[in-house]
């Protein structure tokens, strides 16, 4: 799914809309939101989408769409995501991280970086010393840009 400029911007400004609400605990607005956005590769999303599967909050309580969500947003390598995906995976025994493995690798096909023109970076911020990761959706209006360069992390 290749969106113009305005599209993206739109999809951040729900993202935001999704936050808000999942901190102020309405879990189903924050849901229908969601429901938009991580579907779209937005990795803050899909993280906040994992929880609502993970905790049954609005959802039935599903550890496999749990899993699969953060298995696509920690593509991003954000500690938290990276963290909290490794310590939840070394508690299934074989075969449930087989079935883990199976369903990462399916959303990761459907919603990771590469299917949704996502690019994460780390820069560092001004006035800050740690560097900051920051996953960001290409419109398809730069898209040409950024693939004939040979490295699509040049023009951020």
């Amino acid at each position: 799914p290749k969106l113009e400029h305005s599209e993206v911007n739109k999809l951040y400004q729900l993202e935001k809309e999704a936050m808000q609400a999942y901190r102020a605990g309405d879990y189903a607005k924050a849901f229908e939101k969601l429901s938009i956005t991580a579907p779209q590769g937005l990795k803050q999303s899909q993280f906040y989408m994992a929880y609502l599967y993970l905790k049954g909050q609005h959802v039935q309580m599903s550890m496999r769409t749990g899993m699969g969500w953060l298995g696509v947003a920690k593509e991003s390598g954000r500690k938290e995501m990276l963290e909290l995906f490794d310590g939840l995976y070394s508690k299934f025994n074989a075969a449930q991280q087989q079935a883990v493995d199976a369903e990462v690798e399916k959303y990761i096909s459907e919603y990771g970086m590469q299917a949704q023109n996502v690019v994460c970076k780390k820069r560092k911020k001004v006035g800050r010393k740690r560097m900051l990761l920051e996953c960001i959706k290409v419109p398809v209006s730069i898209e040409y840009e950024i693939h004939k360069q040979p490295n699509p992390m040049v023009l951020y």
